[in-house]
């Protein structure tokens, strides 16, 4: 009876923290009236694009939080969404279609080449290329801006849903349902390596930005890095409870971020393959990421009808390895209350050093993090 009670005691203690709105979330866009499957970023940063279930895509304004053009009219859902690095067209992979958007949402092409459903897809960073992974051993590779199929690329023993450029879109890296992860040349169209994947099927990879890493998330809940320059596993990250959706590295590469059918985001660090924090908001699935140009920010998309926007902020990392150091430094009295006697004005001035001070606590502890994870001397916690 002394336990049942501790632990009905823990759960009540518990339950106000998770009931809160997790301290990173920067956005919440709740208006989607169909489980949100994918999402993209614009070149600037400013604006959003997002796909749904019921079949269409949507453009938000991130500042004022106003939902725009609706366009898309897929008859599956959407389960990729893009707006071209040069700001003149949009993309939506749906259904077995690909479409092409003007900015005013006039449908510019469709591409009708593949037989069955589209699992994912990906814009090069040129806005230039378009590969798309279906039900089929074969995936395709398009030019988005003449709207026509390029090749086909064969070589899957299994499906071949998940498929991605790299950074310069040089190459590309596509995985099947028994495992197999291939990277190919772009240009010649031909197989330049083959990793040994999860043994379940993989949902999901990534390129770090600097090529050196390949992450791939799979339906076992586990995500595996691999060392491009050798082709070899360095690396499996253990904690999602259930399959894992989407992989995305930060721009510095080291950090992942993930997301899964277990309501959560994961962030990891690469060098050690901790996981520094996990984002809670999600009340189901979530099934996409995408890192802001800037990387200080990313976003979500998930079959709770929302998509987020997080803060990916140097202070999680902090935290994790120097909170002691930090609370020491921030008992300073510019950091107390409102006191007694004291006016607005003054509290106001004392509210604006506080929050100068705390930035530049957490720079400096952020600097220090760098060096020590670079160096290998990262506290032992």
């Amino acid at each position: 009876m002394k336990t049942l009670l501790s632990i009905l005691l823990t759960n009540f203690l518990l339950m106000p923290l998770f009931s809160q709105s997790d301290p990173y979330l920067l956005h919440d866009f709740k208006k989607g009236n169909s489980p949100a499957i994918c999402v993209g970023y614009s070149a600037d940063g400013k604006t959003l694009i997002a796909g749904y279930n019921d079949g269409n895509a949507v453009l938000i304004s991130i500042d004022d939080e106003k939902y725009g053009l609706s366009f898309g009219g897929h008859w599956k859902g959407v389960k990729y969404v893009a707006l071209a690095p040069s700001g003149k067209f949009m993309i939506t992979a749906g259904d077995n279609t690909i479409k092409c958007w003007s900015p005013e949402g006039e449908q510019l092409y469709v591409l009708k080449d593949i037989t069955t459903t589209i699992m994912s897809a990906d814009l090069d960073s040129s806005g230039r290329y378009i590969v798309a992974g279906s039900f089929n051993k074969t995936f395709k590779l398009f030019d988005a801006l003449k709207g026509e199929k390029i090749a086909d690329f064969r070589g899957h023993t299994d499906v071949a849903m998940t498929v991605c450029f790299n950074s310069d879109g040089s190459k590309i890296a596509s995985a099947a349902g028994n495992g197999e992860i291939m990277i190919w040349d772009r240009e010649s169209q031909s197989q330049i390596a083959q990793l040994n994947g999860q043994s379940m099927d993989i949902y999901s990879l990534a390129f770090s930005r600097d090529g050196k890493y390949l992450a791939s998330g799979s339906k076992d809940k586990t995500i595996n890095i691999y060392d491009l320059y050798t082709n070899k596993l360095i690396r499996t990250l253990k904690g999602h409870t259930n399959q894992v959706m989407d992989v995305e590295f930060s721009n510095d590469g080291l950090h992942l971020i993930s997301c899964s059918f277990d309501n959560t985001i994961r962030l990891w660090e690469i060098p050690t393959g901790k996981c520094l924090y996990t984002f809670i908001d999600h009340s189901e699935p979530v099934l996409d990421l995408k890192f802001s140009p800037d990387g200080k920010t990313f976003a979500s998309a998930s079959f709770d009808k929302s998509i987020k926007i997080w803060d990916f902020s140097p202070e999680i990392m902090v935290d994790y390895y120097y909170s002691p150091q930090v609370n020491e430094e921030m008992q300073d009295e510019v950091f107390l209350p409102k006191q007694k006697g004291e006016s607005k004005e003054d509290f106001a001035g004392r509210q604006a050093k506080a929050k100068s001070l705390k930035m530049e606590i957490y720079d400096r502890y952020y600097q220090k993090y760098l060096s020590d994870l670079k160096n290998g001397s990262l506290p032992t916690l």
